[in-house]
């Protein structure tokens, strides 16, 4: 999601996610998704590490983790909602919010 070139390679990809072994639950930063071997992991479980890991990185600030992945801070919201991340009420900052 935030390389430029148009094919991901294995150097794009973080270390851990080289190293072998599926989608693991739990924190952010323990979550590991491997393209190895011959299990796929479902993109709406790649896409919630990805969105977890930003907000992990900005601090929760969806406005920051928006841009970092790329996207618009609407599609960011639209895909929180999608996989049940959570919403704009759930005490999530963002830059320019009201109080």
């Amino acid at each position: 999601l935030l390389e430029a070139d148009d094919e991901i390679r294995a150097e794009h990809l973080p270390a851990e996610w080289l190293s072998g072994g599926a989608v693991r639950s739990g924190s952010t930063s323990g979550a590991a998704v491997s393209f190895g071997g011959t299990e796929i992991t479902p993109l709406d479980q790649i896409e919630r590490l990805a969105i977890q890991h930003a907000l992990s990185l900005c601090g929760g600030n969806k406005t920051r983790a928006a841009e970092r992945l790329g996207i618009s801070r609407q599609t960011l919201r639209t895909k929180l909602k999608d996989l049940s991340l959570g919403d704009d009420a759930e005490g999530e900052t963002d830059e320019g919010a009201a109080g």
